[in-house]
């Protein structure tokens, strides 16, 4: 009797998506940039974004922490 194996899925993020369009030639210093880093692509785009937003606030151009 073979049983029936359920690959699980991972749990989709709750979290916002934003597509972005740039050149390839971009996109693979990133690649590079993230391995050499050891992050994936999506972990060092969120660092970034966090960087420069709290940057802007340290700056006096974001007031406050949204929650949005």
């Amino acid at each position: 009797m073979t049983a029936l194996v359920r690959r699980s899925r991972p749990m989709p993020s709750k979290n916002p998506r934003i597509p972005v369009v740039i050149t390839p030639e971009l996109k693979k210093d990133f690649e590079r940039l993230c391995h050499l880093e050891n992050r994936s692509m999506s972990n060092m785009i969120v660092t970034l974004i966090q960087k420069a937003v709290n940057e802007a606030r340290e700056k006096g151009l974001l007031e406050g922490k949204s929650n949005d």
